[in-house]
């Protein structure tokens, strides 16, 4: 049999606007150079001014009848135009059906483009005492003086406006070709069955970033310097044995290597002076034991349970790096440590009736980070997986739910009706908290959410077969965090909650 899939996708996002320091709009005195001595008595700045001439001095006259600019905006803004587009090719041959030897070969191509344009505006408030008005700048015979002045005239506090864009724009391509096999020396039903799957994949990944700051690049060093192209490839597979104990008892035990590619990070900083360009991050691979039982030892009841362990090396980490010059949050993906998880899953299904049935699941993951290096502030390599903890990763879930389903009138009309609940325990998104210093503040807590939906299958209207489903997601309105993200340097970080109460209605047609 020749099976062949393809599938094209397009996608687009605009967010027109988005207060992410959640503190709303702020009004306030701006800083600016050239209006630094703008207010301040000419008495003051007249000595510090040409022509040095105190209070009779013009210039700091006219300054001191000028007020200080103002600005009336958020401290962190962003907007954001995003796309995709992708397309997919897959090739299999499928041989050996009904026989001892069950197979597939194939071939696989992906290709996809997207780009995103991200204007940000960040406010910084400065204490202008401080950071200007100081002894150190302008020595104990004016300093005292101007701070005081400063501060009577309300202009202690002002902001500091950055505007600042990232631009880019993305490709990717990745071709692989694989085969599996199973054979069961007993013949198609055989008790015994050994599976291999072996697939080799190329990937190429291409990044183009045209901004990312202020100001557009424009000249060919920075132009080169945010250009790069890279290419990844790697074996993975498979080596599943089952053993079929019983009609109701399968047993299986699984070793299995996998990887994910590399890639660009386009929110990472570069630099003509210093010669640093877009540095692409390296795959990260795992390796993965799995021992299970399938089970159904009591009429109706269908019990599943496995116990795995992975090991992941080469982890691609996120360490959040402000921008420097640029008035822009920035992002540096890094191959970096190793970590081991051990963990076990148990799930049931109970059909009560024929109608009624229960289901749930429980699973439970034990990591622990072996290595992860990170530099000191003397620039030494230390391993600091005592401290890291691993991102979106929590360490129970868990879900249940009961469902109705019976045919209603004399047709093929099905009736469904379920209700189900989901629980996840508290999660960091930012793993190292040296470099994440708001790692607590922006994780997520534990959380229990309930769905619920009533579906109609199969009704005959005038020939064609339709379904409808009303359907409500956290219908209790739980208030939770789906994303933190950690500004760290920038002094700050923010969470975004998840979908409040949210109902719909599908529909869907065969004809």
């Amino acid at each position: 049999t020749v099976r062949s899939t393809t599938a094209f996708r397009g996608w687009k996002n605009t967010i027109r606007g988005s207060d992410l320091d959640g503190l709303g709009t702020i009004s306030g005195p701006i800083f600016a150079q050239t209006s630094t001595f703008n207010g301040l008595p000419a008495a003051i700045t007249g000595f510090l001014l040409p022509p040095f001439s105190g209070a009779a001095n013009p210039t700091a006259q006219f300054l001191q009848s000028q007020g200080v600019p103002t600005t009336n905006q958020p401290l962190f803004q962003a907007r954001n135009d995003r796309e995709q587009s992708q397309f997919s090719q897959e090739i299999e041959i499928v041989g050996g059906s009904g026989t001892n030897f069950e197979w597939v070969v194939g071939g696989f191509y992906f290709r996809e483009t997207g780009s995103e344009t991200n204007p940000q505006t960040f406010a910084f408030v400065l204490d202008t005492n401080q950071a200007v008005f100081s002894d150190a700048n302008f020595g104990p015979n004016f300093g005292p003086g101007l701070r005081a002045a400063n501060t009577a005239n309300g202009t202690q506090f002002r902001a500091v406006v950055q505007q600042s864009t990232l631009a880019y724009n993305v490709k990717g391509e990745s071709y692989a070709i694989y085969g599996q096999g199973t054979f069961r020396p007993g013949g198609e039903d055989g008790a015994l069955g050994v599976t291999l799957g072996l697939r080799y994949s190329w990937d190429k990944k291409e990044m183009t970033v045209s901004q990312n700051g202020a100001v557009p690049f424009g000249t060919p060093a920075e132009l080169a310097l945010n250009s790069g192209s890279a290419k990844f490839s790697e074996p993975t597979g498979h080596l599943t044995v089952d053993y079929r104990a019983s009609d109701d008892v399968n047993l299986y035990a699984r070793a299995a290597r996998g990887y994910r590619t590399g890639g660009f990070n386009a929110r990472q900083s570069t630099s003509v002076a210093n010669n640093i360009g877009l540095l692409p991050f390296n795959e990260e691979k795992i390796t993965s034991y799995e021992f299970g039982a399938k089970t159904q030892l009591i009429p109706g009841l269908t019990l599943n349970g496995a116990i795995f362990y992975n090991i992941y090396e080469d982890q691609q980490a996120t360490v959040p790096i402000p921008i420097v010059g640029g008035g822009s949050f920035g992002t540096q993906i890094v191959n970096a440590g190793k970590t081991k998880y051990l963990g076990a899953e148990l799930e049931a299904r109970w059909q009560i009736t024929d109608a009624f049935s229960i289901d749930g699941s429980f699973g439970y993951v034990d990591s622990k980070t072996k290595e992860f290096p990170s530099a000191d502030i003397n620039g030494v390599i230390q391993n600091i997986a005592s401290e890291f903890r691993p991102g979106n990763s929590p360490s129970t879930t868990a879900n249940a739910g009961i469902t109705y389903s019976a045919p209603i009138g004399s047709g093929d009309t099905r009736l469904t009706a379920r209700v189900g609940a989901s629980h996840v325990s508290s999660i960091v998104f930012f793993g190292n908290p040296l470099t994440s210093p708001f790692q607590q503040e922006t994780k997520g807590g534990a959380r229990t959410l309930v769905d619920a939906q009533l579906r109609l299958d199969d009704v005959n209207l005038g020939g064609a077969e339709f379904s409808v489903q009303l359907w409500g997601k956290n219908i209790l309105n739980k208030k939770y965090v789906s994303r933190g993200i950690d500004f760290g340097q920038l002094g700050f970080g923010s969470v975004i909650y998840g979908d409040p109460a949210t109902y719909g209605l599908s529909l869907e047609f065969e004809f």
